[in-house]
C-alpha cells in the first residue's frame, strides 16, 4: 500500500477514517448528515485505491486479505455500501474461517433498509465460531435485542427471556474481553438500562451500573465523542433526576449531532422546557393566589389519615413528620411519612414522570415526581396526598440556555405509586416506562 513515495498502513488508514468521522461534526458544525456521509465515503474510496489490486500470481491468502480491507475502509460509514459487500462476500469465499469477514459482513447487513435479523445473527455467530471478539459480542447482544422487539407478538415469553439473557451475557463477555472499548462499555450500559425498565425499575443498581459502564466508554479511545453514549448516559441520569449532568451530557451529545439525527436537540429541549416549567411553579407556589393557597394548606389536620400510619420500617410503625416537609432531609428519611396538599400539576411532553407541587400546612411547597405509574394515574389540585419514607432531591443552581437565572428546587421522588396514596388511598396502577435509547 503506498501514497506517493511513502508506505500508509492500512490500520493507519482505519485510524484516520475513525478519527474523520468523530470529529466532522465538531470541525463542521453547520453540515449536514449527508454531507457527512459522502465526504466519509470519498475518503474511504480514496484509501481503497491505495491499496494494491491483487494480481494472478498472488496466493489466496494475499487477495482474501485484499477483499477484506477493501470491505473494513467502505464499511466505516452509517450507510449501506454494494461496494463493500461485494469486496466482502468474495472474502468469505475464498476464505470462510476468517472471523473479520464475517463480522463486517454483518454490520454491513444492518445497514440495509430492511435488514434481515436472523441472517445478521448468523454472520455474527460464524465470526465468533471462528474468533471471539469484542466487537462482534457487542454487536450481537444488539441484534438479538432487535429481533426481539421485531417479533414480540410472536415470540413466548420464554423465548424473549432467553434471547434478553443471551443479549445481556454478550454484552457482559464484551466489556470482559476488551475493557478499553467504548463500544463495548456503551452496549452493557443499554442492556443494563433495558433490563432495568422491562422489570418495573425494581432493582435500582442496574440504572447505577448502566451509568457506571455508560461512563466507562466516555474514558475510552473516541468515547467522549460519541453522541449515542452522552445521550443514553443523559437519559440515565435525568431518570434519577441528576439534571446537572443529564444537562452537562446533551448538551454535548448536541454538539456532535448537531443535525439532530439521533433527537438530541428535541431530547435537550424537552428537558429544559419541563425544567422551567418545574421551577415556574415552584417558585410561584402553583401561581395560587395567597388566599387560596393559604386555606388550601391549613385544611390539613394534624391528625389527617394516612393508610401508611399502620406501615412498619424495620420494627416501628412510620410516623407523620413532625414539622412537615420542613422537617425532611436530603435521602431517603426512613421511618415517616408525609402529608400534604396537591397546590399544582405539572404538564409536560414526556409521560414520566408525573409531575406536581405539594404543600403542608405551613404552605412550605416541595416538588413531587411520581414514576412506574399507568397513564391514567393522576393527581388533581386540592387531593390530600401522603408519602411513605420520602427520598427528596436537590436541584441547585442550574443554568439553562435562554434562563436569565440559575434555578433550585426541591423534590421528593417516588418510584413506586405504591408508596404514594390519594385522599386515603392507596394506587396499584404500576406501569412499565417507555423508554427511548440511542443505539449504533
Amino acid at each position: 500500500m503506498t501514497c506517493g513515495d511513502d508506505v500508509v498502513p492500512f490500520s493507519k488508514m482505519l485510524d484516520e477514517l475513525e478519527d474523520f468521522q468523530s470529529t466532522y461534526f465538531e470541525q463542521n458544525p453547520t453540515a449536514s448528515e449527508s454531507e457527512c456521509t459522502k465526504k466519509l465515503q470519498e475518503k474511504a474510496e480514496q484509501f481503497v485505491k491505495l491499496l494494491k489490486p491483487p494480481v494472478s500470481s498472488d496466493n489466496q491468502t494475499t487477495v482474501t486479505l485484499y477483499h477484506l480491507n477493501c470491505g473494513k475502509l467502505l464499511n466505516i460509514t452509517q450507510e449501506y455500501d454494494a461496494k463493500c459487500e461485494e469486496h466482502l462476500s468474495k472474502a468469505i469465499k475464498l476464505d470462510p474461517d476468517l472471523h473479520e469477514s464475517w463480522l463486517e459482513y454483518g454490520a454491513l447487513l444492518a445497514k440495509k433498509e430492511k435488514p434481515n435479523l436472523e441472517q445478521i445473527i448468523f454472520c455474527y455467530e460464524m465470526s465468533l465460531e471462528k474468533q471471539p471478539s469484542a466487537k462482534c459480542m457487542a454487536y450481537l447482544s444488539v441484534a438479538l435485542r432487535s429481533l426481539i422487539n421485531a417479533n414480540m407478538s410472536t415470540l413466548t415469553p420464554q423465548q424473549i427471556k432467553e434471547l434478553r439473557k443471551r443479549s445481556m451475557n454478550y454484552a457482559e463477555e464484551s466489556v470482559k474481553t476488551d475493557p478499553n472499548s467504548s463500544l463495548a462499555h456503551f452496549c452493557l450500559g443499554n442492556a443494563l438500562m433495558i433490563r432495568f425498565f422491562v422489570t418495573q425499575q425494581n432493582d435500582p443498581s442496574l440504572l447505577t451500573r448502566a451509568i457506571t459502564s455508560f461512563r466507562k466508554g466516555l474514558e475510552c479511545k473516541r468515547g467522549d465523542r460519541d453522541p449515542n453514549i452522552h445521550l443514553n448516559l443523559a437519559t440515565s441520569l435525568k431518570y434519577e433526576e441528576q439534571y446537572h449532568d443529564a444537562m452537562h451530557h446533551l448538551n454535548i451529545a448536541c454538539k456532535f449531532d448537531p443535525c439532530n439525527s439521533l433527537g438530541s436537540i428535541n431530547k435537550r429541549e424537552t428537558l429544559k422546557k419541563y425544567l422551567e416549567r418545574v421551577f415556574a411553579i415552584f417558585d410561584k407556589k402553583g401561581k395560587l393566589k395567597p388566599k387560596r393557597l393559604q386555606s388550601l394548606c391549613e385544611s390539613l389536620t394534624s391528625s389527617e389519615p394516612s393508610p401508611f400510619s399502620t406501615m412498619r420500617s424495620s420494627s416501628s410503625l412510620l410516623k407523620p413528620a413532625t414539622s412537615g416537609l420542613n422537617s425532611l432531609s436530603l435521602g431517603q428519611n426512613k421511618g415517616v411519612y408525609i402529608v400534604a396538599k396537591v397546590i399544582a400539576t405539572v404538564p409536560h411532553e414526556e409521560i414520566v414522570p408525573l409531575t406536581m407541587l405539594i404543600g403542608d400546612k405551613s404552605t412550605t411547597c416541595m416538588v413531587v415526581t411520581v414514576y412506574n405509574c399507568t397513564t391514567n394515574f393522576g393527581f388533581i389540585i386540592g387531593d390530600t396526598i401522603s408519602i411513605a419514607e420520602p427520598n427528596v432531591l436537590e436541584t441547585k443552581d442550574l443554568i439553562l440556555d435562554g434562563s436569565p437565572d440559575p434555578i433550585s428546587f426541591r423534590s421528593i421522588r417516588v418510584t413506586s405509586p405504591a408508596m404514594i396514596s390519594r385522599n386515603g388511598v392507596i394506587t396499584k396502577q404500576i406501569a412499565h416506562t417507555t423508554l427511548s435509547i440511542a443505539s449504533k
